[in-house]
């Protein structure tokens, strides 16, 4: 500031003159900078080249000369990394300073400091807010390169195997999957459909027989977020069920000479088969009736059959014996019975001098 001093004597005439003064005022660094924005928010797509600007952050400081002179920083930050940015320490252009994956980091909080040029210096710090546009740099993933899937036998056309899922990392348009069957192997025994969002269903186009047809079939199929893509094969076994009752053959046992040579071990089996394969070892065997002299032991497990000791003239010359042979799979049991009049029709044991038609 300015002002006029005046100086006079006391002389007759008097005497006197005037000085302008000016005062300076030299300044302290007595305040903070402070940023115009509460937050700073920009935008940058994931494949942005390094170098290219995002943002500005603008801060102000009330004082004057170098305790006014601002210069720009990013807080250092792990996670997410500040050093994928960079700011211009005179503009606070804010700039990519390194490749950016969307998939990694979608966004990035950051903190930016304002320091002034005083001594000592003052700042502050504001948030910055950068949010990584999605492209789509990323093609669906199955779970594996191959997927199996087991079928049980007998199931009905038409019907829903699995679902299929592919998993894309980006967002939006860009993350929705397309679904379809490649020709060839054994595509055409099977239908793929799906609705935009929601996973693949595979059905049978054909029955499924464990015996007599085909136990494995490959399909291969694609996941497509176009241009991008990823084909797996499925591995469909089929699954053997207890769908057959087990079968009794016609046989006969000869012995000669008993009353002299007693056979003290197994004399004969009952010789039973079930063209399930999970029932061949869980065959159960029952002498139901004609036994009732108990001439002959049925082991239950193996269909052994075994005489008994007391076998003599007082047994019977004639008789039938009735079996049932049972195959237990779950709860699920299969029964067949049969007598000397139909399954067991014709087989027999001699004993000389005696017969025994069973």
């Amino acid at each position: 500031m300015s002002f006029a001093v005046e100086a006079h004597d006391h002389g007759q005439p008097p005497q006197s003159t005037v000085v302008m003064v000016s005062v300076i005022i030299k300044d302290e660094n007595d305040n903070v900078p402070h940023f115009t924005n509460d937050t700073f928010t920009g935008f940058v797509m994931e494949d942005a080249n390094v170098g290219k600007s995002v943002m500005q952050i603008f801060a102000i400081d009330e004082d004057k000369g170098n305790n006014a002179k601002i210069s720009y920083s990013l807080l250092f930050s792990a996670n997410p990394p500040s050093d994928d940015f960079s700011v211009d320490p005179v503009s606070g252009v804010i700039r990519v300073a390194k490749k950016l994956d969307r998939e990694t980091v979608a966004m990035y909080n950051l903190k930016a400091v304002a320091t002034d040029g005083g001594i000592p210096a003052k700042s502050s710090t504001v948030g910055v807010r950068i949010t990584i546009g999605d492209i789509n740099d990323n093609p669906p993933k199955f779970p594996s390169k191959e997927i199996e899937i087991r079928v049980p036998e007998k199931t009905p056309v038409g019907s829903v195997l699995m679902k299929i899922s592919a998993s894309d990392p980006d967002e939006g348009v860009n993350a929705e999957v397309e679904y379809e069957k490649i020709d060839g192997l054994d595509s055409d025994k099977f239908d793929l459909s799906y609705t935009t969002g929601e996973p693949a269903i595979l059905k049978n186009r054909v029955d499924f027989d464990y015996e007599e047809g085909q136990r494995i079939f490959h399909v291969k199929i694609s996941a497509k977020s176009r241009p991008l893509f990823e084909d797996a094969t499925l591995i469909i076994s089929i699954q053997d069920v207890n769908d057959n009752p087990p079968e009794l053959e016609d046989f006969s046992i000869i012995f000669n000479n008993f009353e002299e040579n007693f056979i003290t071990g197994p004399v004969g089996r009952i010789p039973a088969f079930d063209k399930d394969e999970i029932d061949r070892n869980k065959l159960r065997y029952k002498i139901l009736g004609g036994n009732e002299a108990h001439f002959l032991d049925l082991d239950a497990s193996t269909g052994e059959l075994t005489l008994d000791y007391r076998l003599n003239t007082d047994v019977p010359r004639n008789g039938t014996i009735q079996v049932q042979v049972t195959a237990h799979v779950l709860n699920e049991i299969e029964k067949c019975e049969r007598d000397g009049g139909g399954w067991l029709a014709g087989p027999s044991i001699q004993l000389y001098p005696f017969a025994f038609a069973l």
